[in-house]
């Protein structure tokens, strides 16, 4: 589950939607033991036998923020659903919560991706937000390796480059 807009263990005692989720499941069935935050996992080491728990069956709801379960979280394996509980302000955030459960290495042949949003709050905008930016920031992507393929082009026809004794076209390695 993803939910940026929120964090566990409120210091000023105020309700917090991790607590809230984990005291829900917990009704429902689920052992609280396999309710983690990933916020209580600072460091590196701590974080890494979370994951393995995860991969492992340990581990039936994982909560955190986009910025805390992005890029490094592997733990596909397993997964069967993504709840995303609120909506980012990028679409690349968005695409990194889905790529934590789209991946090679997941067992499960299908997989869920759950949005929640209730109307007339500002999660209904921020979606519209997103939709519009979505197509901008694919095509600002896009057009940037566009313009990347265009300048490794030109230096491959640069000074060092042209052709061989054979007279066949020789680009310069780009290592």
């Amino acid at each position: 589950m993803f939910c940026d807009r929120s964090t566990p263990h409120q210091k000023d005692g105020r309700w917090s939607i991790y607590e809230g989720l984990r005291e829900e499941l917990v009704t429902r069935g689920v052992p609280p033991e396999a309710i983690r935050f990933i916020h209580d996992y600072p460091k590196p080491g701590d974080k890494a036998q979370l994951f393995a728990d995860c991969r492992n069956g340990r581990v039936a709801v994982i909560m955190g923020s986009t910025e805390k379960m992005g890029t490094g979280t592997n733990i596909q394996e397993r997964a069967v659903a993504l709840h995303r509980l609120d909506v980012p302000w990028r679409p690349s955030d968005l695409e990194q919560r889905e790529g934590r459960i789209i991946r090679q290495g997941n067992k499960n042949p299908s997989v869920e991706i759950l949005s929640y949003v209730t109307q007339g709050t500002f999660d209904t905008i921020m979606w519209q937000t997103v939709g519009e930016k979505g197509p901008l920031h694919r095509a600002i992507e896009d057009r940037g390796h566009r313009d990347a393929d265009r300048r490794r082009h030109r230096r491959g026809h640069g000074e060092r480059g042209g052709r061989d004794e054979g007279g066949e076209h020789r680009r310069p390695s780009l290592c």
